[in-house]
């Protein structure tokens, strides 16, 4: 935690599709030429330095059971999740005994799904949570507390990471069950 007065800070703009990972390597990038920059002014930008607004705000340290995805969330929040936690500890469900991380997933807009909502094989409406109805042109369909999830790529715990269709075509009962129980 640091609540030490700002110095030097630059903006920039989210596409709202950024892991951590990617966040990390986007701010290490802006933050070299921006230290550079403070270093060769520094009084300048002493003199100028602003306090931070709002209280210090602590985080608990993550852990790798924070990584369960949980379906009763909503796919917007499943998909935030699911970026914040790559690279690690990365997002995970179940399907009877067998670990499945999932790596890469997005929360399709209506009208993505909406022609004829591409393969749903099962009824939305009737489906629990974790409910793996279908596919869409773009990934597997997953239902969630609000809203249906599209995984992209997937990798059951030991193996290799899998583009969605690839896993389905060594998965042919994947469509239909339900995830994390």
């Amino acid at each position: 935690m640091d609540s030490g007065d700002i110095l030097i800070s630059e903006k920039f703009a989210l596409r709202g599709h950024e892991t951590a990972e990617m966040l990390g390597e986007i701010v290490a990038l802006k933050a070299a030429p921006l230290l550079q920059q403070l270093l060769l002014d520094f009084t300048h930008y002493k003199q100028h330095a602003r306090r931070q607004e709002g209280n210090a705000i602590y985080c608990a340290e993550v852990k790798k059971e924070d990584g369960r995805i949980t379906w009763e969330k909503s796919a917007l929040e499943i998909d935030a999740q699911i970026r914040a936690f790559t690279p690690w500890p990365l997002s995970f469900t179940s399907l009877g005994d067998r670990t499945l991380t999932i790596l890469e997933a997005s929360f399709p807009r209506a009208a993505v799904l909406a022609p004829d909502k591409e393969k749903i094989a099962y009824n939305e409406a009737a489906a629990v949570p974790g409910t793996v109805l279908g596919v869409s042109n773009n990934g597997i369909l997953i239902k969630t507390g609000s809203g249906i999830l599209e995984v992209t790529k997937l990798q059951w715990q030991t193996r290799k990471a899998l583009d969605w269709k690839v896993f389905l075509n060594g998965e042919r009962s994947f469509i239909g069950s339900t995830l994390g129980i």
